[in-house]
């Protein structure tokens, strides 16, 4: 998803150019210094990883700061999440602020790897979200 290494796929040549790869490694490294993505080293960031659904779920709370909102008890509307499942915070805040609606019939996958397209998706519904938008409206006095 994000990489701090050039890619080793050929098929993904519009991400590996010297300057994509600038960019995606300075992008990353943001992300590293405002603790929404935690490398060591055995869990490495490169652009094979796959991430759950969940986990998307997570970094998409902690990027927009829903990850501060802790509740008790599951009270969105997938039926295969409950207060057991992991990020299941997350994903209910994901849910309430209509980022992520599952499949349609009730169910969200959590435990399901991401694909780009999903992940593409929700990163627009995401950056189009009331939330976000007041995020990058006052970012501009601190960055």
């Amino acid at each position: 998803m994000y990489s701090s290494t050039p890619s080793s796929n050929p098929n993904n040549s519009s991400c590996s150019s010297p300057l994509a790869v600038s960019i995606i490694t300075g992008k990353f490294n943001l992300l590293k210094v405002l603790g929404i993505v935690e490398e060591s080293a055995d869990n490495l960031f490169t652009s094979d990883k796959a991430v759950t659904r969940a986990e998307l779920m997570m970094y998409f709370a902690k990027i927009s700061g829903l990850d501060k909102t802790y509740e008790k008890e599951y009270r969105g509307s997938f039926t295969d999440v409950d207060k057991k499942t992991p990020y299941y915070q997350s994903i209910q805040a994901m849910e309430f602020t209509n980022v992520i609606n599952g499949n349609g019939a009730g169910s969200f996958f959590p435990n399901d790897k991401v694909t780009v397209t999903d992940a593409v998706c929700s990163a627009v519904k995401l950056l189009c979200s009331g939330t976000i938008k007041n995020i990058l409206l006052f970012s501009k006095f601190f960055f």
